[in-house]
């Protein structure tokens, strides 16, 4: 991803994992650079290799994401923002 990965989070079949990028969400509104969404950024683990293999990034509106965790299927994630 192109920000600052705060935590990843792994799914209950070990088949992926998603990183949560804050990118430049965490600046002050005035600074130059900030950015007002961060990102999930969605690796497919390849078990036999050991590789996380890189699928997507998905910006979504949020400011300083703190954690993530996938639902019990695996089918859902749970991101906690700051704002």
């Amino acid at each position: 991803g192109n920000g600052y990965v705060e935590t990843f989070a792994i799914s209950p079949d070990d088949n992926y994992v998603v990183g949560l990028n804050m990118k430049a969400s965490w600046l002050p509104d005035s600074y130059p650079g900030r950015t007002k969404e961060s990102s999930l950024t969605l690796f497919k683990f390849d078990n036999k290799k050991g590789k996380a293999i890189y699928l997507n990034e998905f910006d979504f509106d949020g400011t300083l994401p703190e954690c993530i965790s996938f639902d019990k299927n695996g089918r859902n994630l749970l991101v906690a923002n700051f704002n």
